[in-house]
C-alpha cells in the first residue's frame, strides 16, 4: 500500500507543530523545574531557542511559495504568536542570565564587629601536671 501523499499545508503545520513543541518544552524547563537551572543550561536553552527561531522564519519563507492566500493568513497569525512567545522566552532566559551574573565587587558586606556583645562562656580544662601516669588516672 502506497504512503498517503501529504498536502504542503500539512506538511507545513507539522513542522510549525514540532517547533511550537520545542517552544513549550523550553518554557516549561523554566517554569516547572525542582532546582534551578545553572548558566549553563541557561545558555543552552537560549542557543536551542535562536535555533528555534531561525527555523520559524525560515519555514515563514518556504511557505510563501507554497501556500495559498488563505491559508497564508492563518499560518502566518500562528507564526507570529509563536515569535512573540520566542521573544519572550528570550527575554526571560537573558533576564535570568543577567541576574545570575552579579558583581561581588559592587556588593558591600559590613564587617563592624564592635557593636556586637557577646559573652561566651567558660570552658573549664583539664590541667597536665607533667607525668602521663596521673593523666591517665584522673
Amino acid at each position: 500500500m502506497a504512503p498517503k501523499e501529504l498536502s504542503e499545508l500539512t506538511v507545513f503545520n507539522r513542522r510549525k507543530a514540532h517547533l511550537l513543541g520545542q517552544i513549550t518544552r523550553i518554557r516549561n524547563s523554566l517554569e516547572h523545574v525542582e532546582s534551578p537551572l545553572n548558566q549553563v543550561e541557561k545558555r543552552a536553552k537560549l542557543a536551542s531557542l535562536s535555533e528555534v527561531k531561525a527555523k520559524i522564519d525560515k519555514l515563514r519563507t518556504e511557505s510563501y511559495g507554497v501556500l495559498s492566500d488563505e491559508e497564508l493568513m492563518d499560518f502566518e497569525a500562528s507564526l507570529d504568536t509563536m515569535e512573540v512567545d520566542a521573544d519572550n522566552l528570550e527575554v526571560s532566559l537573558n533576564t535570568l542570565l543577567e541576574s545570575s551574573n552579579v558583581d561581588t565587587s559592587e556588593l558591600s558586606v559590613k564587617n563592624d564587629f564592635a557593636n556586637y556583645n557577646v559573652k561566651l562562656p567558660s570552658i573549664n580544662l583539664p590541667e597536665f601536671f607533667g607525668t602521663i601516669y596521673r593523666l591517665v588516672a584522673i
